[in-house]
């Protein structure tokens, strides 16, 4: 996998975890929050192609296995879950550096259609 520019050696190791274990449709999308030393992922925004709900937006059904993930922190990190966001939020430490990583269920704001699926 690539490494993510501008972005701290933790990230990669995300990323190099997260390629061998997500289940995805249409992969998931990403923002790195330099401030907060948060990685967040979403789904993205795909639009349907033909049938009777052809031209219609959704977001593309993820799932993600988190012991490859949690195996990366320099101790058990703190996991929550919030209704309110629908969202999962791991938190800790990674080779020494701060790390939160955040799965939304629902795509980024402002999101047009990632591609169109039939």
């Amino acid at each position: 996998m690539n490494e993510q520019p501008d972005c701290p050696a933790w990230v990669n190791a995300v990323f190099e975890s997260l390629y061998a274990e997500v289940d995805s449709g249409s992969g998931l999308k990403w923002i790195f929050v330099e401030e907060e030393q948060e990685l967040i992922f979403a789904p993205p925004v795909v639009e349907l192609q033909g049938g009777a709900h052809d031209g219609a937006e959704v977001y593309s059904f993820y799932r993600v296995e988190f012991d490859s993930i949690f195996m990366l922190f320099d101790e058990p990190p703190s996991v929550s879950f919030s209704t309110r966001e629908d969202e999962c939020s791991i938190d800790g430490t990674i080779d020494g550096a701060q790390a939160w990583i955040t799965f939304q269920k629902h795509p980024f704001e402002d999101e047009g259609p990632l591609e169109k699926q039939s």
